[in-house]
Order: structure tokens, then sequence, then C-alpha cells
């Protein structure tokens, strides 16, 4: 089966901490992946599956992605090990800042605690 996203399609991430995953829990994933009509699904896992677990993930086809201009899987399986060892990346379509940053502001009128301004800064 072969999708073609011409619209924007979400994307869920199932984050699973079990020793063993089975198929049954990919074909649980893709019931809900479509159900919502999303584009495709994540399933990270802290332990790497059994091979039969990857054929399962075969099993839901591809979609093709425009913002990539690629075949995706539909469901596929990324361990924490494949991310540490960056043998796999998760691809996104736009970078979320998740830093804040702020301007240092000193205060003298807290005293006691800390000498203000920080000698080295």
């Amino acid at each position: 089966m072969m999708i073609t996203a011409i619209k924007y399609l979400g994307t869920f991430y199932s984050i699973k901490s079990e020793t063993v995953i089975t198929p049954q829990r990919l074909r649980e994933f893709n019931g809900t992946i479509t159900r919502d009509n999303a584009a495709a699904g994540y399933f990270i896992a802290l332990y790497k599956p059994n091979d039969n677990v990857y054929q399962e993930c075969k099993k839901y086809g591809k979609y093709i992605s425009k913002a990539f201009n690629t075949e995706l899987p539909v469901v596929k399986i990324i361990t924490v090990e494949d991310t540490l060892n960056r043998s796999l990346s998760i691809p996104t379509t736009q970078q979320i800042d998740v830093v804040k940053t702020a301007k240092a502001k000193w205060n003298n009128n807290q005293t006691g605690l800390f000498k203000f301004p920080p000698s080295g800064i």
C-alpha cells in the first residue's frame, strides 16, 4: 500500500520501555495511525525488538513525503540505542526551539546569600 501525502498529515510517536515488544503492539499502533489519518508513526523502543516485529512494520507499507521528497515507512521502529549512536534519526519538518533565553539581572537587595555581581563574570 502506498499513501501519497498531499496535505499535511500528522505523525505519531509511541514510546515503550517493555523488554519484549510484540507484533500486536505494532498492529495497535498502526490502527491508531490509520484511525486518525496520520502519515506515519515512530515506535521508539528502549530495547531492540525481535526480527518478527521488524517484519510486521513492513506490512504497513510506505508513504511519499513531499516535505522530504522520499518514501518513508508508515511505521518505523527506532531504538534508544540507535538514536544515541546516531545511526538513525527521526525526520522532522520543522525545527522546534525548546530552549528559552533570558537576560541576567543582578539584584543587590538580596544580601547574605551571594556576592553581586558574581566574580568572574
